[in-house]
């Protein structure tokens, strides 16, 4: 009996201290590339340290802090794509928002809709129509109004100081990428949120410099 339970015993150990150190290399795995992008973050924009980025980085996050660093001159909408159910049938369309020109400095946007097929074709449904500094919200909740929205994805360009521009996409209300450049600098900050059915989500960040 002691013969067998002292055999055993090793065996348990050499388990167990195989179990924790997979567990611990993939700990660090998970986290080796966010560690890498906060390392680029700060050799692109060093006032963006923030020791709260260096375990675990979200570009929901970085944007606050960039937006803190860099105040707004000014923020404007290049295009919003929303896609919505009807909550009474099946029909499903597209409001679609876009940036066409500027004029006098204002920008004029161009927004139509479209019905969304079974295949996932497009059929023009609202003939595009043009509209000065902003689409108007009464026509955006019109085509709203019984509807579910299914996914909302929109692109903004923001004016900062000292020449530097801050680009950023959302998806539901959340950051998915982001741009930062330094004109004077020729340096860029590029981050995006990589996601797929095979590994966990996590941000990924490059330091651009020309």
């Amino acid at each position: 009996m002691s013969t067998v339970l002292s055999a055993t015993v090793p065996k348990i150990i050499i388990l167990v201290v195989i179990f924790l150190y997979i567990g611990v290399g993939a700990e660090t795995q998970r986290r080796k590339i966010p560690t890498v992008s906060y390392d680029n973050v700060v050799s692109c924009f060093p006032s963006l340290k923030d020791s709260s980025f260096e375990a675990e980085l979200s570009l929901d996050s970085l944007k606050k802090r960039i937006d803190g660093v860099f105040t707004s001159k000014k923020s404007v909408l290049r295009y919003r794509n929303i896609l919505i159910k009807s909550q009474v049938g099946t029909d499903t369309k597209r409001l679609v928002i876009g940036l066409k020109r500027w004029e006098k400095g204002h920008p004029v946007y161009q927004f139509y809709t479209e019905t969304i097929k079974k295949g996932g074709e497009a059929d023009l449904q609202q003939a595009p129509k043009d509209f000065l500094k902003a689409v108007p919200k009464d026509l955006l909740n019109s085509n709203l109004a019984g509807h579910d929205i299914i996914d909302d994805e929109s692109s903004f360009i923001d004016t900062k100081p000292n020449k530097i521009e801050f680009y950023y996409k959302l998806i539901n209300n959340k950051v998915s990428e982001l741009e930062l450049n330094d004109t004077r600098k020729k340096q860029q900050l590029k981050c995006e949120l990589k996601q797929n059915a095979s590994i966990l989500p996590f941000v990924l960040c490059l330091c651009l410099k020309r």
